[in-house]
């Protein structure tokens, strides 16, 4: 599965504190599995608006996944209600 290789990256990019977690090893493979999709999300809006350059998509993924994650690293979480 594809979201295997984005987990083992974020596995190898987390700070030791979040894989500390109980549910970390889950927890990535949600997050890796947002991130696969939400990119597919992207492609298929890109297909609608070729017009749009490359480099732009690639930014916003990396917009949209690193400052969140950065977030999530430093220890931020929404409580479950």
């Amino acid at each position: 599965m594809p979201q295997q290789g984005i987990a083992a990256f974020l596995r190898d990019s987390a700070p030791a504190e979040l894989m500390r977690r109980p549910d970390a090893e889950r927890d990535l493979e949600m997050f890796a599995q947002l991130l696969r999709t939400a990119q597919n999300g992207l492609a298929a809006w890109w297909y609608e608006h070729p017009e749009t350059p490359r480099a732009d998509l690639v930014d916003r993924v990396m917009e949209f996944a690193w400052l969140g994650l950065e977030r999530l690293a430093g220890g931020e979480r929404v409580e479950a209600n």
